[in-house]
């Protein structure tokens, strides 16, 4: 009975030889089947991340854009006008500091004092322009006056800066007054002397 049993198990196709490649013309379109269905997972997967690549490079810009909508609201609403207070009280304190019939001490205290505003100004973003160049750049200065007294080789030539000018990130915040020279040659007065 042992023998007849061991003659069944070996007249019997494993699971394994089942699912074994069989030789000749159907096992080659089977691994043509599976190739072409691999293939085909491929692209679909590859479809896939792109898509989610283009989502995500989307809802990044979106989310960017929406931080700076909320930016500029805060900043317009809020921070502008308080940004603007200050720096009206700025022009205040520098002017007052110049006085010449206020001692030397409460001009330093002055001055301190505007240095605590043009920090609390820079803790909001608010940076003070520096002049670079003695040539007027009207992206980030406004003419306040022409200086007719100094002979100046160049028109536009920037001689002091009476007011100062400031940027918000990468905007103009106020623009620099400026006082220029009306150029060697020019001559009379066109309007722009004193202009505010």
């Amino acid at each position: 009975m042992l023998e007849e049993t061991d003659e069944k198990l070996r007249d019997t196709p494993s699971a394994v030889d089942a699912a074994a490649p069989q030789t000749g013309q159907g096992s080659a379109e089977g691994v043509a089947d599976v190739q072409t269905s691999i293939e085909r997972l491929e692209r679909l997967f590859r479809d896939k991340l792109d898509r989610d690549d283009a989502k995500s490079r989307l809802l990044d810009a979106i989310f960017r854009r929406l931080e700076q909508l909320e930016n500029d609201f805060v900043f317009r609403e809020f921070r502008k006008p308080v940004a603007g207070d200050l720096l009206a009280l700025l022009d205040r304190i520098r002017r007052m500091a110049q006085e010449e019939y206020l001692h030397e001490a409460t001009c330093t205290a002055f001055e301190s004092v505007a240095q605590e505003v043009l920090e609390i100004l820079r803790r909001q973003g608010i940076n003070r322009i520096e002049q670079t160049s003695t040539q007027l750049d009207e992206s980030f200065q406004e003419v306040v006056s022409v200086d007719d007294s100094l002979e100046c080789s160049e028109q536009g030539t920037v001689l002091r800066v009476v007011r100062d000018g400031f940027m918000y990130r990468d905007r103009v915040f106020r623009r620099q007054g400026v006082v220029v020279a009306r150029g060697a040659g020019e001559g009379g007065n066109d309007g722009e002397t004193n202009r505010h």
